[in-house]
């Protein structure tokens, strides 16, 4: 039972009357009803009795021993993917849902083809984040699959910022750049970007040498450990191994190439649109900042107006204040003149004085 779990919580843990090998799984800890289902007291009995539990990546291991469940970095099944015998080595690059800035500087530096594609489902646009998954029978879905993988293993070299494109590069010994863009559930990554190069998009184009897509450097080898772990644990457990990449191959190679071609040019009308959609968002909030600007000039030259008249204000005032001043030292010593002896003396002369006016 290796999966991505999940989107809805209630589904775990499975019925008893699944026999479990469990492995490479990923636990999703964006959620918290995920969380919850996953450390409920049925939960817990349920992965110690079948345990211990393989974790697909480090954030996932790190969680269950957090809550008591024997468990181990097991990495992803996607590792053990065999290669087709029918697909040789080609001089060609494959870029697979990488930014368009990307893409560009790539094209700079090779005079290789690329086929530039997506992993995504076919969408309706109608709906552009919800997967059409009905365009494909159970047939065609294998056939596509095949075909992206097929597509992978006859590369020259890749560069993706999907973890299931990078993966299975590995074993299929196709030289693989993981570029580090994203910024949601990045705990899925933890532990397997480091089976491979991984680089930011600033430090890709800041050095290029890294991963020079004319001569791409080797793949690391340290994922074959759990690569032979993965083969060995399902073999005991199922007693089974086959390889069937060659079982979904259509007689006309052509075939699921239409199929990635018509998924990569919705996408591409799906991403069109959005573009147009972000275009018109950034042209409102453009104006937005326009009028906002405008209003700040004004505030601001008000703020100049307000500071001069404070100013003018402030003067007045220190004017009025040293006038007052005045007045308080003047009334002060007339106050000491009224109290001395020699106007007390002349007050009979004063008042015969005023008499006469």
């Amino acid at each position: 039972m290796n999966a991505w779990y999940f989107h809805q919580g209630e589904t775990w843990p499975p019925s008893d009357s699944i026999e479990p090998l469990l492995t490479s799984i990923h636990i999703n800890l964006n959620d918290e009803s995920v969380v919850k289902s996953f450390i409920s007291d049925e939960s817990i009995e349920y992965m110690k009795n079948n345990c211990p539990v393989g974790a697909r990546d480090i954030s996932t291991l790190n969680f269950l021993k957090e809550n008591g469940v024997p468990s181990y970095f097991s990495g992803c099944l996607t590792l053990t993917l065999d290669k087709n015998p029918n697909i040789k080595k080609q001089d060609y690059i494959v870029t697979v849902d990488v930014p368009e800035d990307l893409l560009n500087f790539l094209k700079t530096k090779t005079n290789k083809k690329i086929y530039n594609i997506t992993q995504m489902t076919l969408l309706d646009m109608n709906k552009p984040n919800e997967p059409r998954l009905s365009s494909y029978n159970s047939y065609e879905k294998f056939v596509l699959a095949n075909g992206l993988l097929d597509l992978y293993q006859g590369a020259n070299c890749a560069i993706t910022n999907r973890l299931h494109v990078a993966l299975p590069c590995l074993p299929f010994n196709t030289p693989i750049l993981l570029i580090n863009n994203y910024t949601y559930d990045i705990d899925r990554f933890s532990g397997l970007k480091d089976l491979m190069i991984n680089l930011t998009l600033d430090e890709y184009i800041s050095d290029y040498n890294l991963f020079d897509i004319n001569d791409p450097p080797e793949n690391k080898k340290d994922y074959l450990k759990l690569k032979n772990e993965l083969i060995d644990n399902c073999k005991k457990f199922t007693g089974y191994v086959n390889n069937e990449r060659t079982k979904f191959c259509p007689e006309d190679s052509n075939f699921y190439i239409s199929l990635i071609s018509n998924n990569s040019r919705e996408f591409d009308k799906y991403n069109t649109k959005n573009n147009l959609l972000l275009k018109d968002k950034l042209n409102e909030i453009t104006e937005k900042d326009h009028i906002i600007n405008k209003k700040n000039q004004i505030i601001n030259e008000n703020n100049l107006l307000l500071k001069d008249k404070l100013n003018e204000i402030t003067e007045k005032d220190h004017i009025i204040n040293k006038k007052n001043h005045l007045i308080k030292k003047q009334n002060k010593k007339i106050k000491e003149m009224e109290l001395s002896k020699s106007w007390r003396i002349t007050k009979p002369l004063r008042n015969v004085k005023n008499l006469f006016k």
